[in-house]
């Protein structure tokens, strides 16, 4: 993503100018959401063609600089998780929770319905969906961004407006802590491992910039999200709109192998057939 540092308070007649940046971050793992990774990752397999499971979660915070407003809150968020390099016969677990809002918990185990989905915002919201626009690529919002994010118009799929819906724009809401690392979305692949012997293949998990909601008026709309705080002195809401920074993507290499057994009885029958020779 290109940084964008254009920030707007809606709250205020005039424009004010601030530092900080919103960073996206997507983490996956590889053992049932026991441990958690982003960048690069990697896992092997000695069957081809086999199935690998991976989760992910789309994750947020606000990287503050100095003299801006403290933010206590996360007022409105749209963004499509996207993951790309994808083949025909990967799949996304379905069942999935579409509406609300799911507090996961993998130590039992993975549930579709209550471990993936929104994890932050609204009780319920517009359905979420997995679009597929083609055998290699895959995004997560409403029902009309069918297209792949940056293309076609408007909300299908330009402005972002139809990404997933996580918000918190009621004054009564709880502090959260938006300087640390706050899941959105979680989501999961069955990612089909290479049918050819020491092959590998990468699959990559990120928030596009083209995938999160525009922010501003035009002609002067960015890319972003709202952070908002309680104003000691009135007791209202104040939101400010907060460009992004480079978001922080994962991508996992998938590799087929020989089992331990197999590539020991290759050595052997090299080195018998090496004697052979001799």
């Amino acid at each position: 993503m290109k940084k964008i540092v254009a920030l707007l308070s809606v709250a205020a007649a005039t424009a004010t100018a601030f530092g900080g940046v919103t960073q996206f971050t997507t983490e996956i793992s590889t053992d049932g959401g026991l441990t958690w990774s982003s960048g690069a990752a990697s896992v092997s397999t000695t069957t081809a063609g086999s199935t690998v499971r991976v989760i992910a979660r789309s994750m947020i915070k606000f990287v503050p600089s100095a003299g801006d407003p403290t933010f206590d809150k996360l007022t409105s968020s749209r963004h499509q998780p996207q993951v790309t390099n994808l083949v025909a016969a990967d799949a996304v677990v379905a069942g999935f929770n579409a509406t609300g809002k799911v507090n996961p918990n993998f130590a039992d185990g993975l549930s579709a319905a209550s471990d993936l989905g929104r994890a932050f915002g609204a009780t319920t919201v517009s359905a979420v969906i997995a679009h597929r626009p083609n055998s290699s690529s895959a995004h997560f919002a409403e029902a009309v961004a069918t297209n792949a994010p940056g293309v076609g118009t408007t909300n299908n799929n330009v402005t972002g407006a139809a990404g997933v819906n996580c918000a918190q724009n009621i004054l009564s809401q709880p502090s959260v802590n938006v300087y640390s690392n706050l899941a959105l979305f979680y989501y999961a692949f069955d990612l089909v491992a290479p049918s050819t012997l020491n092959s590998s293949r990468t699959v990559n998990f990120d928030v596009p910039a083209n995938g999160v909601g525009l922010r501003g008026t035009a002609p002067n709309q960015f890319r972003g999200v709202a952070f908002g705080y309680n104003n000691p002195d009135t007791g209202a809401l104040v939101t400010v709109n907060v460009g992004l920074t480079d978001s922080i993507s994962s991508a996992l290499t998938i590799s087929y192998v020989p089992a331990p057994g197999a590539a020991a009885l290759l050595g052997l029958g090299g080195l018998v057939a090496g004697r052979r020779r001799r």
